[in-house]
Order: structure tokens, then sequence, then C-alpha cells
């Protein structure tokens, strides 16, 4: 019994991959960038236009990124991404014929 409860919790421990932690962290980063643009926009701060033009760009950076992280980071360890292609799948064969 207590066997079971210890491999439940390191799988719940495990599930916190690098790959989870950068994802959350881009979410954050990138939610805390939209809020500090509105404040300044709201507020009309001196750098407000400067703020906005940075928040813009890092919208584009951010999620790019963490998207070649991720990949880096599924390629290394060996695991099957979602933006892997499927492999020898049964249509590809179909289709030729």
């Amino acid at each position: 019994m207590d066997q079971k409860k210890t491999e439940e919790t390191s799988r719940e421990t495990s599930s916190w991959t690098s790959r989870r932690i950068a994802a959350l962290l881009g979410v954050i980063l990138l939610a805390g960038m939209y809020v500090v643009s509105l404040i300044a926009a709201l507020f009309d701060f001196p750098g407000s236009g400067t703020l906005f033009r940075v928040s813009f760009a890092m919208t584009l950076v951010v999620p790019i990124f963490l998207f070649i992280f991720i990949w880096a980071a599924g390629r290394m360890s060996g695991k099957r991404i979602i933006s892997d292609p499927e492999k020898d799948s049964g249509r590809d064969k179909e289709e030729k014929d």
C-alpha cells in the first residue's frame, strides 16, 4: 500500500517537467507584460509608447523562444512532441497507391 502511494507521489512530482515550467513562465511573463502595458496606458506614463512597442515585440519573441526550447527539450529527452510529424502512418501508404 505504501509503495503505491510512493509511486503515485513520484509521478505527480515528476509531472512538473522543464517544458511545463517554461510554458507556465511564458504565460506569466506575457500576462504580466499586458497588465503593465495596460496600467501604463491608463495612467499615461511618459514611456508608455515604448512599453507598448516592447510588449508587442515580446508577444512575438516569447512564444517563438518557448516553442524552440520545448522542441529542443523534447528532442533531447527523446519524447514525442505535438509538432513532430507522425511516423509511418498508414494514411501515407494508402495515398501513394
